[in-house]
């Protein structure tokens, strides 16, 4: 049947043409996931700096939420002068909030991913899930701890504490 449509040429220059478009789509869809990983990292190491401006400014790491985010936007001092903060949103947050203003948000956070944090006031561990598991800091560790990040299990980590690697609890305090 092809053969009365395409002569034996034709029919061998379309095959090359859709296996030349198939590689670019599969090059395309993996650089993507590259960058949206890329994305994620970054926000990771944002987020770090500013859980270490807030130890140093307050005298601890926030705490956590039991759904994963980080108790410390919107901070007022109670009258026994403690602070008292508020769940960050990933993402944009209030004015009064100078140590998270933007906490990041994952590229695919429309999709109900998100990323999750651990504290106990003396050290933290931050959680991200990574779309490339050949990435360098994909961890299968993590994933056996089995973290939510949102609609997904977290698969990669970063602590302040080398004793306490993301692929491990964090002690209670």
């Amino acid at each position: 049947m092809f053969s009365k449509i395409f002569s034996k040429e034709n029919l061998f220059f379309v095959l090359v043409i859709l296996a030349v478009v198939g590689a670019t789509y599969s090059n395309l869809e993996e650089s993507y996931k590259k960058s949206r990983d890329i994305t994620r990292k970054n926000d990771l190491g944002d987020i770090e700096k500013r859980l270490g401006d807030f130890k140093e400014k307050i005298g601890y790491y926030p705490k956590a939420t039991e759904d994963g985010k980080i108790l410390g936007c919107d901070g007022v001092k109670n009258l026994s002068g403690e602070w008292i903060f508020k769940p960050c949103a990933w993402g944009n947050n209030p004015e009064n909030s100078p140590f998270f203003p933007r906490t990041g948000e994952d590229p695919y956070n429309l999709d109900g991913v998100t990323y999750a944090y651990r504290s106990n006031g003396v050290d933290y561990q931050l959680f991200a899930y990574l779309e490339r598991p050949a990435d360098p800091e994909y961890d299968s560790l993590v994933v056996k701890r089995n973290i939510q990040c949102g609609s997904v299990i977290c698969n990669t980590g970063r602590t302040n504490h080398i004793s306490f690697p993301a692929s491990s609890p964090l002690p209670l305090p």
